[in-house]
């Protein structure tokens, strides 16, 4: 069993092989890079899957033996083919590091006790023993394909300031609650906060581009500031793609850092900081894989379901009132996904003159589900005001969520126009609305 929590302090990381599922937010303000790098890269790449129906204190995800090539990740009904990181087939994911082995994390997809294999980034880095011993943990999240097309590629390696031996009396604590004894989730989330509230921080990134971008213009991409960086360095070309590393410099952070870690764990995490590019080295590059939307353009798409309030809703009544309707599928549990829908109701506000409209679609909020008085709850907090819809099976197969959020395009009679966006990627946004637009008043 892994421990699934909504935490908005706390990094996404890919839910596939750890034994305590440290997922929703990428936004601690120590931990992601966002401190150093303008809240950007963590908030690019939007959470990873999440587990299918995802409750307060319901189990995250289901086990699974590893084999290579194990897609890992949330649920994706019919249609979904995403790969491992994103999201994958439904529930499953590998299994989780020997338990004889320390200081390392198991790798996102498989883990051969001498190296890590990233294939959605496209490259394996050797485990050393020194990463072995470490007292707390190193954990790859190979994001691979930030958004579809754009040929940037990101894993993130995070240092998680636990021991082993913590996680597991941290995950026997989780297992000892159920639905009857924690009947809102809160005490599981309450393990999940402890263990990891001030406990997870970046170490480096492994970045793949186009080999017609440089490495200042994928950064620029990506709205870094290179300005913030700490080590950098080129690892070399495998087929069209050219790979990089690079850090972050937290010297300015030096107490968060220190009052995060605390002095079991800042000394260990500072000295493999400095040996970053030594890390790097280990790193031999095989090719990044490119993300898929799974769905077809110019599909329709046709669906009823329940708004929040439990009133009934088509998507013929909703889309035919617009020329371009942008469909945001979010959770309760992912921090970018909430972080951006105060900026989703202005921008709602804006593309209406457009004739266009944002309608939300909560995954974790199906009917009958504890939290759509959550999602209610969040929505009022962020001044939201569009509307939001409750998911179903019959809308998940035709409008997969690649990772939280994901966001599709539709016209009037609810064909796809263009392909989705993954993650909070406001300038995509307007991009694949101004595509759409021109698609629809082309074809006026």
């Amino acid at each position: 069993m892994r421990i699934s929590f909504d935490l908005d302090e706390v990094l996404v990381v890919n839910p596939a092989t750890y034994k305590i599922k440290p997922v929703p937010g990428w936004l601690h303000k120590i931990s992601s890079f966002i401190v150093a790098l303008s809240m950007t890269v963590s908030l690019l790449a939007g959470c990873g899957s999440a587990p299918e129906n995802v409750d307060a204190g319901k189990e995250a995800v289901t086990e699974a033996e590893a084999e290579t090539g194990t897609e890992a990740g949330a649920d994706a009904e019919a249609g979904t083919v995403a790969e491992a990181g994103t999201g994958t087939e439904a529930g499953t994911v590998a299994e989780a590091q020997s338990e004889t082995e320390s200081g390392a994390a198991a790798a996102a997809t498989e883990n051969s006790g001498t190296e890590w294999d990233l294939p959605n980034t496209g490259f394996k880095l050797k485990i050393t023993d020194r990463i072995k011993n470490l007292k707390g943990q190193i954990y790859p999240n190979d994001t691979g394909e930030v958004n579809i097309g754009m040929g940037i590629f990101l894993c993130e390696f995070m240092y998680i300031a636990r021991t082993n031996e913590e996680i597991k009396a941290a995950e026997a604590l989780y297992d000892s609650y159920n639905d009857e004894n924690d009947p809102d989730g809160s005490k599981r989330k309450a393990v999940s906060t402890d263990l990891y509230g001030k406990a997870v921080v970046d170490l480096f990134f492994v970045m793949a581009c186009d080999e017609d971008k440089s490495f200042e213009d994928a950064l620029a991409t990506l709205q870094v500031d290179s300005s913030k960086l700490g080590k950098a360095g080129e690892l070399g070309q495998s087929g069209e793609y050219k790979y990089y590393y690079f850090s972050g410099d937290y010297s300015e952070y030096e107490n968060e850092l220190r009052e995060a870690l605390t002095d079991e764990f800042y000394p260990e995490y500072k000295a493999l900081l400095a040996d970053v590019e030594n890390i790097a080295a280990g790193i031999t590059l095989t090719e990044p894989k490119k993300l898929k939307s799974g769905t077809t353009l110019g599909n329709k798409i046709s669906f009823e379901t329940k708004d929040l309030d439990g009133n009934t809703v088509t998507s013929e009544e909703l889309f035919a009132q617009n020329k371009v309707t942008m469909i945001n599928i979010w959770a309760t549990w992912c921090g970018p996904c909430k972080n951006e829908l105060s900026e989703l109701e202005k921008m709602n506000t804006e593309i209406e003159a457009k004739g266009c409209k944002i309608i939300g679609i909560c995954d974790d909020a199906a009917e009958g589900a504890s939290t759509i008085k959550e999602a209610k709850s969040i929505l009022e907090e962020k001044g939201v005001h569009y509307l939001n819809l409750q998911q179903t099976a019959e809308i998940k197969s035709l409008l997969p969520p690649l990772a939280y959020p994901t966001t599709y395009f539709v016209d009037s009679e609810g064909r796809l126009l263009t392909e989705p966006v993954v993650g909070t990627l406001f300038s995509e946004y307007h991009a694949r609305l101004d595509e759409a637009l021109e698609i629809v008043e082309g074809a006026e």
